[in-house]
């Protein structure tokens, strides 16, 4: 597993991915003019596993709410990169429930809207009364506990040394997971994964809030049609 994240053609394709998906076009041009340095450097510290995770550059938005957001220099957006394609999706995604649509190639809001008109027609033809619950978890990202991830983790991933740069990762952030890493959001949903399900439930991380929203369909109104289950990972 470890070994994929330090693969030339793997390491490109990440390159490429942060080079589009990057806003700051000035720090783009520079990794470009000096992309084959970049990528051999990239390829040299993860095969020698000297990976240190970079200093991150913090910044606060105002809309729709105040939130703490982070960036990295190029080098640590390509690291993370490949370490959540090659490292954490095959991990994670195999245990993920069909529900859970955030981060997920083909899938994200798009997809929870289609799943929740389904529940939301299905609860309509059912029961003459229901209830939709909509919560949000509060500061959610600074509030992921590092041992209870680390833990989940460990029953997911047997490479030691993927797991090692996946907690580094982890721990370079001292509250919770930053907001703005690619590992963060996937991190974010697996740590969730547990809290299921109410008959339904349609889980979404937003794209541009970037906070857990679950809406739960199909509840009968009597008081012992709620019931939750908490599946292992």
């Amino acid at each position: 597993m470890y070994q994929n994240i330090y693969k030339i053609e793997n390491i490109f394709d990440a390159y490429q991915e942060v080079c589009r998906n990057t806003k700051n076009k000035r720090k783009v041009a520079q990794f470009q003019e000096y992309r084959a340095a970049y990528i051999s450097r990239i390829y040299n510290i993860l095969k020698s596993h000297s990976y240190k995770v970079g200093p991150y550059n913090r910044f606060t938005i105002y809309e729709p709410k105040e939130r703490h957001i982070v960036s990295q220099n190029m080098l640590d957006k390509v690291v993370n990169h490949l370490v959540s394609r090659y490292i954490l999706y095959p991990a994670i995604l195999p245990c993920l429930l069909d529900v859970n649509v955030a981060s997920r190639k083909n899938m994200g809001t798009k997809k929870g809207l289609e799943l929740f008109n389904k529940y939301n027609l299905l609860s309509t033809i059912k029961f003459s009364k229901y209830y939709i619950l909509k919560a949000d978890i509060s500061k959610f990202f600074a509030s992921i506990d590092h041992d209870i991830l680390k833990d989940k983790l460990k029953r997911r991933i047997k490479d030691k040394d993927a797991l090692k740069i996946v907690f580094d990762i982890i721990d370079s952030f001292p509250d919770g997971l930053c907001i703005g890493n690619m590992t963060s959001q996937i991190l974010a949903i697996f740590y969730l994964n547990d809290i299921v399900h109410v008959h339904h439930i349609v889980s979404v991380i937003g794209r541009r809030r970037r906070q857990p929203t679950l809406r739960i369909n199909k509840i009968n109104t009597t008081t012992d049609g709620l019931h939750t289950t908490m599946p292992q990972s």
